[in-house]
């Protein structure tokens, strides 16, 4: 299968003729290239190849994505590098709290009276 189009970030490798790889560093690479490029929805993309029936493509997030729907298409995923964006960390402590805050009530009325059924939550 013939590349369409390629990025200048990918190299032949050793294997089949047409292979294409993509090295760690140049992927990690367009953080810096797409971060100022990014729209409304805090995205950006670039296509790195494109094929008669696909296209690949590296994209930069720095928030949540649209939701998408495709009926002709599929969409696999790698993450290079990902940090959880403030409001989820702070929502995922707000819940390990209260979870933990529950589990100490739970075992404090369990001592208290150790006779009685366990409480469920």
């Amino acid at each position: 299968m013939d590349s369409e189009s390629a990025s200048s970030a990918c190299s032949a490798g050793p294997g089949p003729a047409g292979l294409i790889v993509w090295k760690s560093d140049d992927l990690k690479s367009y953080e810096k290239k797409l971060a100022p490029k990014m729209n409304e929805h805090k995205s950006a993309n670039e296509e790195l190849a494109k094929y008669a029936s696909y296209r690949i493509e590296i994209v930069h997030r720095e928030g949540d994505a649209e939701a998408e729907t495709h009926v002709n298409n599929s969409e696999v995923f790698f993450i290079v590098s990902a940090k959880p964006p403030k409001s989820s960390a702070a929502r995922l402590s707000a819940i390990r709290r209260s979870l933990l805050e529950k589990y100490t009530a739970r075992r404090s009325m369990e001592a208290a009276e150790p006779n009685s059924a366990p409480a469920m939550y």
